[in-house]
């Protein structure tokens, strides 16, 4: 058995188990692009996603500085809107069908970034979307597609401290 299908075994058997490395636990690898493995073909393809990222506190944040608690705002080209709320980790995800384009946005703290752009769709009939597959660090070097810019950076919400000493 090839190491790619005894991985899918575990994988698939124990629940996203532990698996050279992977936690599989929904705070699992805040930053990484879900849809690797959580897409038709991926490792975690008995849970695919639709849309999938995680938020982070900066644009530079380390993939540790997850924030929980965000809410993703979801809206397809059908009006169905979503509210994701961010886990430990700042990760979210959904498996909802989705029409795009989507528009995306992301409040938390009583402060909401809007995506300038609606995020470009991959996946069977361009349904699904990888946030964490252009908001990386370093940024994605690309040109534009289709007048869509390179991403920043993470998917961030400012958070300010209080000033206050502890």
């Amino acid at each position: 058995m090839t190491a790619r299908k005894l991985a899918f075994f575990f994988v698939f058997a124990g629940g996203c188990s532990d698996v050279a490395g992977w936690s599989g636990t929904p705070d699992m690898w805040p930053g990484q692009d879900c849809m690797a493995c959580h897409s038709a073909g991926g490792l975690a393809s008995g849970r695919q996603w639709t849309v999938a990222g995680t938020v982070f506190p900066a644009p530079d944040a380390p993939p540790d500085a997850g924030v929980a608690n965000a809410e993703v705002l979801v809206t397809d080209a059908n009006g169905t809107a979503l509210t994701l709320l961010t886990n430990s980790a700042g990760n979210f995800y959904t498996a909802e069908t989705l029409q795009p384009p989507i528009h995306v946005e992301v409040q938390y703290g009583g402060k909401r970034m809007r995506m300038a752009e609606p995020p470009p769709a991959t996946g069977p009939g361009g349904t699904a979307v990888s946030c964490n597959a252009c908001h990386v660090l370093p940024p994605p070097q690309v040109p534009p597609v289709a007048n869509f810019l390179p991403a920043p950076g993470r998917i961030f919400v400012p958070i300010e401290s209080d000033g206050g000493s502890e």
